[in-house]
Formats: C-alpha cells, structure tokens, sequence
C-alpha cells in the first residue's frame, strides 16, 4: 500500500508540473524553484510509465528557456527517457508517438539541434522508426529528421545508421 502510495504522489506532482510548465512566462521560476530537478528525478526513477511521460513533457516545455549545460543535460535525460521508453517490452503507440512528437518539437530549435546530435537523436529516432507501426509517428519522426538534417553530423549518422534507406522505402512503399 506504501509503494502505491508514493506512486500516486510521484503521479500527481508530476500531473501537476507537467501543467504549470505549460503556462507562458513562468518557465525560469519554476526552474529556479526545482521543477526541472524534480520532472529529471521523475523521468529517471518513477516505475509507471505514465508518470514518466508527464514529467518528460515538463522536460520538453522546459526546454525551450534552456541554454548551455543546463540545456544539454536536459536534453540528455530527454532522450534517455525516449530510449528507455520506447525500448520498454509494454511501450504503447501513444508513448511512442509522445517520443516521436516531443523530438519532432525539440528538433525544430536551432539551439537544441546540436545538443540532440551531440546526445544520440538519431540514434532514438531510428528506434522509434523500427519499432512503431503507427503513422503520425512515423511523421514526426520524419519531421524530426528533416529538422536535424540541417546539421552537417547529422546528415553523416543518418547514412551510417540507414535512415535514408528507411525513409526511401517508407516514401515507395508507405508505413507498415
């Protein structure tokens, strides 16, 4: 009963970050608050998926008001939660969609684009294009590697991992 307990807790403060990083404007508050330590704590350690997910969505709306190390370290949880996420033997079409729709929205920043690179997001995006049959994660995963194309790094990865082949055979024969 204990352990649910802490569950429901780890749950609900998660629910509760994941909404407040939502609200314009308050982002370096919460930051300077804890938010950030508490939604990385959360990602890394609560043992339900779906409180990892909240707090991963409070990571991404965080993101955004990041610089430098503070940026990269986030980023790096980010993409460990997607790994681990998306590698898990129950991982669901929506918690890959999630993962596939947050790197889609994180790629599009030109000031996140190098820290993902640098954290291994072709690498999650080629995970996620393997592993899933559904279609609007396939899209974002195609957005996002559109997106991280622009870095030179990136363009080399996606060759060596066979991501354009990927993307050809999708183009030719559509997601399966």
């Amino acid at each position: 009963s204990h352990g649910r307990q802490n569950e429901l807790v780890e749950h609900c403060c998660a629910l509760c970050l994941c909404r407040l990083s939502a609200e314009p404007g308050i982002e370096a508050r919460l930051i300077n608050d804890g938010a950030l330590a508490a939604a990385t704590k959360l990602v890394q350690c609560s043992d339900k998926t779906v409180t990892r997910i909240a707090a991963a969505k409070v990571l991404v709306n965080l993101a955004v008001t990041l610089e430098g190390n503070q940026a990269e370290t986030l980023l790096k949880n980010f993409l460990k939660c997607t790994s681990s996420l998306v590698s898990h033997l129950q991982c669901g079409c929506k918690t890959q969609q999630f993962c596939a729709e947050a790197l889609a929205k994180l790629a599009c920043l030109p000031v996140a684009r190098p820290i993902l690179a640098k954290q291994g997001v072709v690498a999650a995006l080629k995970l996620l294009l393997t592993t899933s049959s559904s279609r609007e994660t396939t899209d974002s995963c195609i957005a996002a590697l559109c997106n991280m194309g622009q870095l030179h790094s990136c363009r080399k990865e996606m060759l060596a991992f066979g991501l354009i082949r990927m993307v050809s055979n999708l183009l030719r024969t559509g997601p399966t």
